[in-house]
């Protein structure tokens, strides 16, 4: 299976304590790239883990379900919050649309997709706790 793609979230961006980062990248046969650093605390951490390629194609239906595929950026004045981008492919081999959409606060629409993609990182054991 070609390994493409099919989700990137990043959080990205000044906190009261300093900066902050995280992206996820999930391709299609189910690799997961997971990387983080904070300026605050000095620490940097990167790992990969798998998950079966159904599980990747669940998640990418999952999200389109709740919008993801169409929903527009958040048009909020926020400070002191990371600012966080998710981009969602779809489509086989060369005819791929990728759809970006970023946010301050998991509100409404932003926040049911935030939480879809955290339950489906908790329960692939991703990750230990909600992302922040």
């Amino acid at each position: 299976m070609p390994l493409s793609p099919v989700l990137m979230y990043s959080s990205a961006g000044g906190t009261l304590l300093g900066l902050e980062f995280d992206q996820i990248t999930v391709y299609s046969n189910g690799l997961v790239l997971l990387a983080g650093a904070q300026s605050f605390s000095n620490t940097m951490s990167a790992r990969m883990a798998a998950v079966s390629p159904l599980e990747v194609l669940e998640l990418g239906r999952e999200l389109a379900r709740l919008g993801a595929a169409a929903l527009c950026d958040q048009t909020y004045d926020v400070t002191d919050v990371p600012l966080k981008t998710i981009s969602l492919a779809s489509g086989m081999g060369t005819n791929v649309t990728l759809h970006s959409f970023s946010y301050w606060l998991p509100t409404d629409q932003h926040g049911m997709i935030e939480a879809a993609l955290q339950h489906w990182l908790l329960d692939n054991r991703l990750i230990e706790s909600a992302l922040e």
